[in-house]
């Protein structure tokens, strides 16, 4: 899909540059030179502090109507499952229309969702199957929110500042992991949970008055000759036929299956290794967050590194390893400091793979791509029943640590058997 102004003449931006950004920091928010990303990236501030307020809000609600750890499971099932059958529809109409008024409709039902959930609680009138069902339709929504928001990024920063925009991106993400759940401890005591909700649908109000003032590039328009069906095809078609794009997706799974899904098994590894309460559980979970911080500021200034590929080959490697040592760690202060590691790592080694992913494709697949993209990630579920019934077995070391060498033996083959990814 290709980027036209009145003049024909393809442009990848349309935003005048704010130079203040371009050396601020030695160059980590360079992309916030650019008024529409400057725009998008703030609201984002407010939506992921939002997400994470009604994330711990729900859970917690969940939980103390219930008593059950099952039903917390089952409103993640609720939640994810709508997104892994529909992402690759939500893809494929990002592609098809104007991705900036899809996303404002996305953020608008996620906002009356969540102002529902927060009447219902305040009335007295919430029930589980209330819940279960706002859940799901929260997934539904999110199939198309996600891919459309990855997309619309590429429009609105030049390719060479692409990585520094996800790491960005990735960035304000980790900060609200770490800021997130002690606000919304707070904001529970205060003004109880159907309160937080009601703070969470007005935190998710700025980034839809963000992406209001947005005023990208506009796209030509795509013929809709074919139907939605025929360009979900016609994206999966594209990426076999590409084989870079075909093994870096299949490594963001693998890096999804068996190196992310360590944080399924850290309670038990907090409570069975470490012999430690809810406490350090949240201690290990901070860790890894402000691992994942520093790795996403990291990427953010060397987003100008040209092989990109020697990066991804370092970081995932060392993620790898990382993450293996810290599956027979037993002392809590050296598990967090590995962990710090594993984070930065990880953060590092999942920007690095989807700045490729965007700039080795065309824009028009854009929505498409991201849609298998968290396909992918999704996968995870199925990496964490599978290390989950060996840490069962053997002990949650093994498990992880498990997860960590298939991670690591895959990256090490991607790169031995195609060396000429390590030019990318």
């Amino acid at each position: 899909m290709d980027l036209v102004r009145e003049d024909t003449e393809p442009i990848a931006l349309v935003a005048k540059p704010q130079s203040r950004f371009t050396t601020f920091g030695g160059g980590v928010f360079c992309s916030l030179q650019f008024r529409d990303f400057r725009l998008l990236w703030t609201g984002l501030i407010f939506s992921f502090v939002g997400f994470s307020i009604q994330q711990i809000s729900l859970n917690w609600l969940v939980y103390s109507m219930t008593r059950d750890p099952f039903y917390l499971s089952l409103m993640n099932a609720a939640n994810n499952l709508p997104m892994l059958a529909l992402s690759l529809f939500g893809g494929a109409m990002a592609d098809r229309i104007d991705k900036r008024r899809l996303l404002m409709v996305c953020r608008g039902i996620l906002l009356t969702l969540i102002a529902l959930l927060a009447v219902l609680v305040i009335t007295k009138q919430v029930a589980i199957w209330q819940m279960m069902l706002i859940a799901g339709t929260m997934g539904i929504v999110w199939s198309f929110d996600l891919p459309t928001r990855q997309a619309l990024v590429v429009s609105l920063v030049p390719k060479e500042n692409l990585m520094n925009a996800l790491a960005l991106n990735s960035a304000v993400m980790s900060s609200t992991q770490i800021a997130g759940p002690a606000l919304a401890g707070v904001l529970v005591g205060l003004i109880d949970v159907g309160g937080c909700f009601l703070v969470a649908s007005v935190l998710y109000f700025g980034l839809i008055i963000a992406i209001y003032a947005m005023h990208p590039p506009k796209a030509a328009p795509k013929s809709k000759s074919s139907s939605v069906l025929q360009d979900m095809v016609e994206g999966l078609k594209y990426i076999r036929h590409d084989e870079t794009l075909t093994i870096l997706l299949i490594a963001f799974a693998m890096v999804g299956m068996f190196g992310m899904t360590y944080s399924i098994l850290m309670p038990a590894f907090a409570g069975s290794v470490l012999k430690t309460e809810a406490s350090g559980y949240a201690m290990l979970m901070s860790a890894s967050a402000i691992g994942a911080l520093i790795g996403a500021m990291t990427m953010a200034r060397l987003s100008n590194f040209e092989r990109k590929g020697t990066l991804l080959l370092i970081t995932s490697l060392s993620a790898s390893t990382g993450l293996a040592v810290f599956a027979f760690t037993s002392w809590l202060p050296i598990s967090m400091a590995v962990l710090v590691i594993v984070g930065a790592t990880m953060s590092s080694t999942n920007t690095t793979i989807t700045t490729l992913t965007l700039t080795r494709s065309d824009a028009q697949y854009h929505g498409r791509l991201m849609s298998v993209n968290q396909v992918c990630w999704g996968m995870s579920p199925v990496g964490g029943m599978l290390l989950g019934s060996l840490a069962s077995r053997f002990g949650t070391p093994w498990g992880i640590g498990t997860g960590a060498v298939t991670m690591g033996l895959f990256m090490g083959w991607m790169f031995a058997s195609r060396r000429h990814f390590l030019r990318l």
